[in-house]
């Protein structure tokens, strides 16, 4: 691994133990909240979620270094696992639009490509490797998009709202107009996830895996 790599595998680890765990500790607090049978005060809420992020930056203090010398080799579970919990984040951050996750797709696509560099595994069975984690991102924004779209067909106010400020009174958000939306939309981005993740990878292991048309 080259020192620039280094630096960058290095960074990625090092946000996601105080990232995970702020959002763990900060959900956890609401769902503690509701199964009281009602809300936890803010100031626990915002305690528990400090309590998590201070949690993972003692775990990159104790195991940076570590995970960042093991990162090509982590157990295909627990990096199937984190990308689930990466794109529920971000649909949780993006009030329940998937816009994050064809970045997160050739985020994953990079990484799968440079492990299959380092292990050194030859074309035909990267091919067959990349072409599976690209269908596993597609499989988890069709997902995404699913979720997002029943979000969208319970919110249809808010979406008249946007809708008015975009282009006036001028268009009716209709059931119809919102279906329309979510298949075309979300097909789009399954299809272009797909080919970002597998591109990403192809790139990153740094063989023309994929013939140009």
């Amino acid at each position: 691994m080259s020192k620039l790599e280094a630096i960058i595998v290095g960074t990625v680890v090092a946000l996601a133990p105080p990232v995970f765990l702020l959002f763990a500790a900060w959900w956890s607090a609401f769902a503690v909240g509701y199964i009281a049978g009602g809300s936890l005060p803010e100031k626990a809420v915002a305690v528990s979620a400090l309590t998590g992020l201070l949690g993972g930056v003692l775990l990159d203090c104790l195991f940076l270094r570590r995970w960042t010398r093991n990162a090509y080799g982590l157990n295909i579970w627990f990096l199937a696992a984190a990308y689930l919990g990466c794109a529920i984040i971000g649909l949780a951050l993006c009030m329940g639009v998937p816009v994050f996750h064809p970045l997160l797709g050739a985020v994953a696509g990079v990484y799968v490509g440079r492990k299959l560099a380092h292990a050194g595994t030859e074309r035909k069975q990267a091919k067959q490797t990349i072409r599976q984690v690209a269908v596993f991102a597609a499989a988890v924004m069709l997902v995404v998009c699913m979720l997002s779209g029943m979000i969208a067909m319970l919110s249809r106010a808010d979406l008249q709202r946007m809708f008015d400020h975009m282009f006036g009174a001028q268009v009716a958000v209709s059931g119809p107009l919102v279906i329309g939306l979510i298949l075309g939309g979300g097909a789009a981005l399954v299809l272009l996830q797909y080919w970002l993740a597998r591109k990403a990878a192809a790139l990153a292991y740094g063989k023309p895996l994929i013939p140009n048309p």
